[in-house]
């Protein structure tokens, strides 16, 4: 049986690594696709948006998502 510390350790770093994912995603794939300003953006300035993508992937996800489903862009 695993103890409090070592759940929440494994919790944290299933989160991370997730986010890890979701940012390598949304910074070199996603969002390179989707808008024409991020296309002309320097690779220093993208790697700035990575510590935000991995601590807000839930948010980024479901904006994600929720566009595709609706099928326009929710401006």
């Amino acid at each position: 049986m695993l103890s409090m510390g070592e759940t929440l350790f494994r919790i944290v770093l299933g989160y991370g690594i997730i986010g890890a994912l979701v940012a390598l995603l949304f910074t070199f794939g996603a969002l390179t696709l989707r808008d024409p300003v991020y296309q002309d953006t320097r690779i220093r300035v993208r790697l700035i948006f990575i510590p935000g993508f991995v601590l807000l992937w839930p948010m980024m996800l479901s904006k994600r998502v929720g566009r595709e489903n609706s099928g326009g862009d929710p401006s």
